[in-house]
């Protein structure tokens, strides 16, 4: 796979359709974490906003290390990966990347190499090509896309599986197609039998009310996960990671206080909080980054 295609540099004939019925969600998560607008495109520059994408370095729409995915909560076993579902990665990715923008003082082209290339290990890493640059030709192009087309994503429902169970038998209790089951969930693996407790598994709108009503007879026949293999999962935490303390607020503190006393400034605790006003409440607990 080349990260980096010939169209992306001049933003022209880019097709944004795959990554259309997720600005929405991406747009959001980025905005919680006051990251830069742009840094939505990163999974159609990667991967083309594939959820399928896969190789021996990274998996997901946003080409995640097993160490990165691992770290921010992401649910990985022998059946499943949660880095081939958008909502679950965009949450990790939008985690990592606020980690590395806080870590990089707000330098964008820092914190994109770094995270590019802590995902794509050898992929493609070209120290020539400012990565700033190719995303924000990819939003002027997304502006002129809107004006011609807009998708949506299809009328589907999420579950949050509390026991694990056989693709067969949840199949037809719900009587869906299991070929259309793995089509519509990339996180399954390929020739999985079992889908696994946790797991988020989309089905058919249509289909919700029948889950409900079939929900107890389904987990009657869970499988005993004692006795199933589970993946191992890396130890080794993706880096770098910032280095931060907690702090926590007391009676008559202000942020102007705590960023003096810490050397920081007061719109940086702001972003790595969250923090929408200057209130504070005593017992807050408050990143700040060293």
């Amino acid at each position: 796979m080349t990260v980096w295609t010939g169209n992306t540099y001049g933003a022209t004939n880019i097709d944004y359709s795959p990554y259309m019925p997720y600005d929405s969600l991406i747009s959001h998560e980025l905005e919680l974490y006051g990251l830069p607008s742009n840094f939505r495109f990163i999974p159609l520059l990667l991967t083309e906003c594939n959820e399928r994408f896969s190789n021996e370095y990274a998996a997901g729409p946003w080409a995640l290390s097993a160490a990165a995915a691992h770290h921010y909560g992401l649910l990985m076993t022998p059946g499943y990966d949660e880095r081939h579902d958008m909502r679950s990665s965009t949450l990790a990715a939008a985690a990592y990347l606020a980690d590395l923008y806080a870590l990089n003082d707000c330098d964008a082209e820092r914190t994109l190499r770094q995270f590019t290339k802590c995902a794509t290990k050898r992929i493609y890493y070209n120290q020539d090509v400012s990565i700033v640059f190719l995303l924000n030709r990819m939003e002027v192009g997304f502006k002129n896309y809107l004006a011609l087309t807009h998708d949506t994503l299809p009328s589907r429902t999420a579950i949050n599986l509390r026991k694990t169970v056989r693709i067969g038998e949840f199949c037809r209790l719900l009587e869906i197609d299991s070929a259309a089951l793995v089509a519509n969930n990339p996180c399954i693996r390929p020739k999985s039998h079992l889908l696994y407790k946790d797991s988020r598994i989309y089905i058919p709108s249509s289909k919700n009310e029948v889950f409900n009503a079939t929900a107890d007879s389904l987990y009657s026949h869970a499988i005993d996960e004692s006795k199933t293999s589970r993946i191992v999962l890396p130890t080794e935490r993706p880096a770098p990671l910032p280095k931060y303390i907690v702090y926590r607020v007391k009676s008559g503190d202000t942020l102007g206080h705590i960023a003096l006393r810490y050397g920081v400034g007061v719109s940086q605790i702001k972003r790595w909080n969250k923090l929408r006003s200057d209130m504070l409440q005593i017992g807050q607990r408050l990143k700040i980054y060293q």
